[in-house]
């Protein structure tokens, strides 16, 4: 699994291998038109790649990225953190930072990235941007009308998973040959001498969805973007678009209707609510659609949802280790409230939340003060875990 150093709203990562698999095997040239970090072209088998995007702050990170070593991008980062004074637990360990609750590395960090976000917003240094990223909260990507980086501090730095992350999002870039456009998606320029052997691939913001980046896209966006896809179909060209019908109640009519004529393969997934107002998980039916014919996401699920010969059955396995077999009791007790229920993946989200909760299992990547309420047997706050999941995709 490839993940981005970059969180970027509508990142594919989670369920990138199954959309790849829907990539025909026959495909010399992929085109990313909403392409975000390009999770997508990046994890395919695909060496020609061309990406697209609105968004110029992700084209001059995949820039980035195109042009400069993982070595030298950490380098960089490690003299700018060095110099304006921020932690780096990675070298120094994080018991020369004691955090606060709730706080993490933020009470470190507030002064010191307040003032590499003032200068980056001077002088639009790119390595500069990248830091931000990496302790900005979330590690999000957002800026405001003026185009001023504006997220807030957040509470971890450049640990050893954000390292790794980036070295293999580096070479995987430079392991493809890219060419980079910023245009708008209506621009004809982008479907121009097409082969036949070409996929246009869209993920577009979402119609129903809350989220920020998708504020900016409206009815219209809708309809123009589904026009250039009826053209792709009548033209021979193969599209493969990922979209949401459904969404906390709401639900894309204009979307559901059109898709009727090609073929829509099924994502059903929950998603932890990111609102700590929100105490519930968020429900979405995610599509995928495609003008060819291609293996679908039930007989991916077909496939892994076999016992034996009881098609339908899945084993649910949880492995610990041989010297701590008492585990296994806190592992039963804490699944003893869902006896009788089908092992949805919904229940399976739950599931996972109460073991975190409880301290039976324990994540790598949380902030000390967590690991020690772990540590002293004591229950995590529901904030403290979506913060721990946040953290460890």
């Amino acid at each position: 699994m490839l993940y981005s150093p970059i969180n970027y709203q509508g990142n594919k990562s989670r369920i990138c291998e199954n959309i790849v698999k829907l990539i025909p095997q026959n495909i010399d040239c992929i085109h990313e038109i909403f392409c975000g970090s390009a999770i997508v072209s990046l994890v395919s088998n695909i060496s020609k790649v061309y990406l697209n995007d609105k968004d110029v702050h992700i084209l001059e990170l995949l820039k980035y990225f195109q042009d400069n070593s993982a070595e030298d991008i950490i380098k960089r980062a490690d003299n700018i953190i060095k110099n304006y004074g921020l932690t780096n637990t990675f070298y120094e360990g994080r018991s020369a930072y004691p955090e606060k609750k709730h706080e993490g590395l933020s009470i470190f960090n507030r002064d010191p990235y307040n003032k590499l976000k003032n200068d980056y917003n001077k002088d639009k240094d790119i390595n500069k941007l990248f830091v931000l990223l990496i302790f900005g909260f979330n590690h999000y990507l957002r800026f405001n009308s003026k185009g001023e980086f504006n997220v807030p501090v957040g509470k971890t730095d450049f640990v050893e998973l954000l390292r790794k992350r980036t070295k293999e999002y580096s070479l995987a870039i430079q392991s493809k040959l890219i060419e980079i456009t910023n245009l708008d998606f209506r621009d004809s320029s982008l479907y121009k001498d097409m082969g036949i052997n070409d996929l246009y691939y869209f993920d577009p913001p979402y119609l129903i969805t809350s989220a920020p980046y998708n504020n900016f896209w409206s009815e219209k966006d809708e309809l123009d973007l589904l026009h250039i896809l009826d053209t792709l179909n009548m033209n021979g060209q193969k599209f493969m678009l990922s979209n949401v019908i459904e969404s906390n109640g709401k639900e894309n009519k204009i979307l559901k209707e059109w898709m009727k004529k090609y073929n829509v393969h099924y994502i059903k997934r929950q998603y932890l609510n990111s609102s700590y107002h929100k105490k519930n998980l968020s429900d979405a039916i995610e599509v995928v659609i495609t003008n060819y014919k291609g293996e679908t996401m039930s007989d991916i699920d077909n496939k892994i949802g076999t016992s034996g010969d009881r098609v339908g059955y899945k084993v649910f396995s949880i492995n610990t280790t041989v010297r701590n077999p008492k585990r296994n009791a806190d592992f039963l007790n804490h699944f003893q409230e869902f006896d009788g229920k089908e092992f949805t993946p919904e229940l399976s989200e739950q599931y996972f939340f109460k073991l975190i909760k409880y301290g039976v299992y324990r994540l790598s990547d949380i902030p000390e003060s967590v690991k020690r309420k772990m540590e002293n047997g004591e229950e995590l706050t529901s904030i403290e875990v979506h913060e721990a999941i946040k953290n460890n995709p």
